[in-house]
């Protein structure tokens, strides 16, 4: 019974060791969600600053308190504080004939402000204190 609860409690850490929670931090760049009838995208393919296109898979889920369906959902946390253009389009997927459509690219210009918080100050007075 032993061999057989280290053998699960090993599997489990070993897939918490492999496929780590994925974890999002604001601001998110989207988009307004996709209803039919219009044809619902496969994936979104974003440039951002004209560099390499990433592509982004379909997203729904809650954001401040509002449900979203179907939409572009990309996380701009790690971006350098200044001026940046990201490039957008929305594409779909031919699964019989392998060909890919996407829409025409909708650009979206916008700043990364300095963080609004001031560092603290140096901490002075160092000292070594018995607890």
């Amino acid at each position: 019974m032993k061999k057989i609860l280290l053998i699960v409690l090993g599997m489990a850490c070993m897939g918490v060791l492999l496929y780590p929670p994925t974890s999002f931090a604001a601001p998110f760049l989207g988009c307004v969600s996709y209803v039919a009838p219009a044809v619902i995208p496969d994936r979104f393919k974003l440039s951002v600053d004209g560099g390499a296109e990433i592509v982004a898979p379909l997203w729904s889920g809650t954001a401040g308190g509002i449900a979203y369906t179907n939409i572009f959902h990309y996380d701009l946390a790690a971006l350098a504080v200044g001026d940046h253009v990201a490039s957008v389009k929305a594409c779909k997927g031919d699964p019989l004939w392998g060909q890919e459509v996407c829409s025409t690219v909708t650009p979206f210009s916008f700043s990364k402000p300095s963080p609004p918080v001031a560092a603290p100050l140096v901490p002075t007075g160092l000292l070594l204190l018995p607890q």
